[in-house]
């Protein structure tokens, strides 16, 4: 059995097989979480440590430096000429692609735990129902007593009493 690819057919023949698999696939999903919030959390860092070596980096250039390196013709250096130095350098732009798959990694490690908590809720949900009789199981019982009589849902017509004059 692939852990990762489970999916759940809901039935009331098989509630006691998915409440049995639930509680190992919620926890493996809840590891690959944390995992995950943990990459994605140290890649955080380490982008926000690259953007300021770069920063630094671009600081102490000399203006002519800069201009000859990157092609630019800059009469000054302004605070978005940094930025955008910071944000076009490779092993930002590198480091900030690999923190936004660990992103998305984390985001769908989440979904699934939050699916397999749905999916827990049905399973009670559907146990309920099934312990309170809701589903029909073929079987007519000795002891059960006949359906109560349908009721009419419209009101009963009355006689109208004419009066004669």
């Amino acid at each position: 059995m692939n852990i990762e690819d489970k999916n759940f057919r809901l039935t009331v023949a098989n509630l006691d097989e998915t409440s049995l698999q639930l509680p190992a696939l919620y926890s493996h999903w809840y590891y690959k979480e944390a995992v995950a919030k943990s990459e994605r959390d140290n890649l955080k860092d380490r982008v926000e440590v690259m953007k300021a070596e770069a920063d630094l980096g671009y600081r102490s250039m000399s203006l002519t430096s800069i201009n000859e390196d990157f092609g630019f013709s800059l009469k000054s250096l302004t605070e978005g000429a940094f930025k955008a130095l910071v944000q076009s350098d490779p092993e930002v732009k590198k480091a900030t692609d690999e923190y936004h798959k660990a992103n998305r990694d984390y985001n769908i490690c989440m979904a699934k735990r939050r699916s397999l908590e749905q999916t827990k809720d049905l399973v009670e949900m559907k146990a309920r129902l099934w312990l309170k009789g809701f589903y029909y199981d073929g079987v007519i019982k000795d002891n059960a007593e006949p359906p109560p009589p349908k009721r009419s849902r419209t009101k009963p017509k009355t006689e109208r009493k004419l009066k004669h004059a």
